[in-house]
């Protein structure tokens, strides 16, 4: 959905290609890019932006005298109370391992205050994932290729913003909602959103998978009308066989 957006808004985009070289040019930036063909190509812009991933920042702090230990990519390595390999020393954030995302951080800092308080550690609850593109996409829990990975015998909902009727007054009826869950137990095991204000759909998704809802406990809740979160409502029906605004 996505892929198919974007050259809606005038974005060239090209898969499986390798930038092999940069140069000024009067109108900017001339990429060289080795494509999935062998063959070499240019592209012509005002910007180059290089997005490589992050880097944990743990320098200067003192760990190694503190005898802190670091993996071989120099994140810090904690156990699963967020505790460094020295007792008493916390870590939260980007420098430990994981997605490196505020809202992970945010948890997990205020889960390290509970613990040093005496209190017992809380288990972190699934984290969703936001990609701002246009459509947004938004993911929590697994996907539908990792749920069968470890074993599961999944049962998939999908209901496309095509028959919302929200998405329609918007004018953006991209994408869909998707739902994962076991075919035993009904258990919701992830969701995945692409779409129309994703990022703020997700969090309704991210409570289902908290509090261990099945489908229909999912379904059940009612959604005023007209909105973005009925589609969350009737994906969670198509595989109770429930959904009556699409086929």
């Amino acid at each position: 959905h996505v892929a198919r957006g974007l050259p809606q808004l005038g974005v060239e985009v090209h898969t499986k290609s390798r930038v092999i070289g940069l140069e000024r040019s009067r109108g900017g930036i001339v990429s060289r890019v080795h494509g999935p063909d062998g063959k070499e190509f240019t592209v012509e812009a005002e910007l180059a932006l290089v997005t490589v991933g992050r880097r944990p920042f743990a320098e200067g702090l003192g760990l190694e005298e503190l005898g802190v230990e670091r993996d071989e990519r120099g994140f810090i390595r904690v156990n699963e109370r967020l505790e460094t390999s020295v007792p008493g020393i916390y870590a939260v954030g980007d420098v430990v391992p994981g997605p490196m995302l505020a809202h992970r951080a945010h948890w997990d800092g205020k889960r390290v205050a509970e613990i040093i308080c005496g209190r017992e550690p809380k288990e972190r609850p699934p984290v969703p994932a936001v990609v701002f593109t246009s459509p947004e996409i938004a993911t929590v829990g697994l996907a539908e290729t990792e749920a069968k990975e470890r074993g599961y015998d999944v049962v998939i909902g999908k209901f496309p913003f095509t028959a919302s009727g929200r998405a329609l007054t918007l004018g953006d009826n991209r994408g869909l909602v998707k739902v994962i869950a076991e075919k035993g137990s009904k258990r919701i095991l992830g969701v995945g959103i692409v779409g129309p204000w994703a990022s703020e759909l997700i969090g309704e998704a991210s409570l289902a998978l908290h509090k261990g809802l099945t489908l229909g406990e999912f379904a059940e809740a009612i959604r005023p009308h007209p909105t973005l979160s009925e589609a969350l409502g009737e994906a969670a029906e198509v595989p109770l066989g429930g959904a009556i605004h699409v086929l």
